[in-house]
């Protein structure tokens, strides 16, 4: 039936051809928001930061859009519903109509009707989703920052004439996912795990695109990042220690002793409450040796857990700036870990991907020259 005339009224030839007009234009419409919805999504956003691609309108309007994600999506979806609506209510009476008078009195009347709402149905349906749907979907995964650059200016004034309908849509939705306890955002999180980046750069050596010395050094890297500070951390007993308390004297004695930079101040059970500067001695004035250490000379440690990754632990101690801290771990005597074994512990891997390449390269350099 055609839905802009009383039933019953079949359509004229010219209703016809602009009913099809139509649809050909609701379909491309439909494909527009398709395209931009995944374009959006599968955007790098550093493609429109940096280089010559981040300058101009178009880049700081694809900018504009991947910080307001939700409301560009909600936009995509609500253009995605009303194309594909009206294609149904306009299209398919037209194709209807058409495929009538081809049958003409070759059969019944509720037959011809039959065979051309099927036809009529089965027809849109393809062209909405293989045209309307699949090539667009293609396309933007295919090349998503191009395809946002295409479309991303004139998304943006529609988006801006409907944005309060949208807004009040997406506010709807919102509000559903905080019954449910999910927090909408506004941004795609695509950070990677370092596991994922593994998996990334051993497929890429794989592939050839990274050379394998690149490649180990990145995973050596990455496996410190992993790396739970357990594994490296010592003994309260194997540091130079001395009982809260001690004097100068006794302070200049064990350090002279161990030769080691920090000297870790213990309480009465034995735990580990701070640690003092070896050279910080040198500024205990003479008269002052043969007395207890002043609490001003003594640091406080970081305290973390065993479990804690290696880069989380070095960070949180240049965060707090100190360079020693005491590692907690459930059904373990307390250990240190110093902010140097932290970063030798990075540079192992690196030593050794960079020796493995020397070797593969055929040189005769030393790694250690290079730390």
């Amino acid at each position: 039936m055609n839905p802009l005339l009383a039933a019953g009224e079949p359509m004229s030839n010219g209703a016809v051809v602009a009913a099809l007009a139509a649809s050909v234009f609701l379909i491309a419409l439909n494909g527009f928001y398709v395209a931009y919805e995944f374009a959006v999504v599968a955007a790098r956003r550093s493609s429109f930061v940096e280089g010559p691609g981040s300058l101009g309108p178009v880049a700081r309007a694809a900018r504009a859009s991947l910080a307001d994600l939700s409301m560009q999506l909600a936009g995509a979806q609500l253009g995605i519903t009303i194309a594909s609506l009206a294609l149904g209510r306009i299209g398919e009476p037209a194709m209807e109509t058409i495929i009538e008078a081809i049958l003409g009195e070759t059969v019944s009347e509720d037959v011809a009707r039959l065979i051309s709402y099927t036809f009529s149905l089965a027809l849109f349906t393809f062209l909405h989703l293989v045209i309307g749907e699949m090539v667009p979907k293609n396309i933007a995964l295919a090349a998503p920052d191009a395809t946002l650059r295409w479309l991303v200016v004139p998304y943006r004034a529609y988006l801006f004439i409907f944005r309060p309908i949208v807004a009040l849509l997406n506010g709807i939705a919102n509000a559903g996912c905080r019954l449910v306890g999910i927090e909408p955002r506004d941004e795609l999180m695509s950070a990677h795990t370092p596991s994922e980046l593994a998996a990334i750069i051993r497929h890429s050596q794989q592939g050839g695109a990274i050379d394998h010395g690149d490649a180990q050094l990145l995973q050596g890297v990455l496996g410190f990042a992993e790396r739970p500070v357990r594994e490296i951390c010592q003994p309260v007993s194997d540091w130079a220690s001395v009982v809260l308390g001690a004097t100068g004297h006794q302070l200049k004695s064990v350090a002279g002793q161990s030769r080691q930079k920090r000297i870790i101040v213990l309480d009465l059970s034995g735990d580990p409450l701070g640690y003092v500067r070896s050279r910080d001695v040198l500024a205990i004035p003479a008269d002052r040796m043969a007395s207890p250490v002043p609490a001003s000379f003594v640091r406080q440690m970081a305290v973390v857990d065993g479990n804690r990754p290696l880069i989380e632990v070095l960070r949180v101690l240049r965060g707090v700036k100190r360079q020693l801290a005491v590692i907690r771990d459930n059904g373990h005597e307390p250990a240190v870990v110093s902010i140097e074994q932290l970063i030798r512990a990075l540079a192992e891997p690196m030593e050794d991907a960079s020796m493995q390449l020397s070797h593969h390269d055929g040189l005769s350099l030393v790694a250690d020259s290079d730390l």
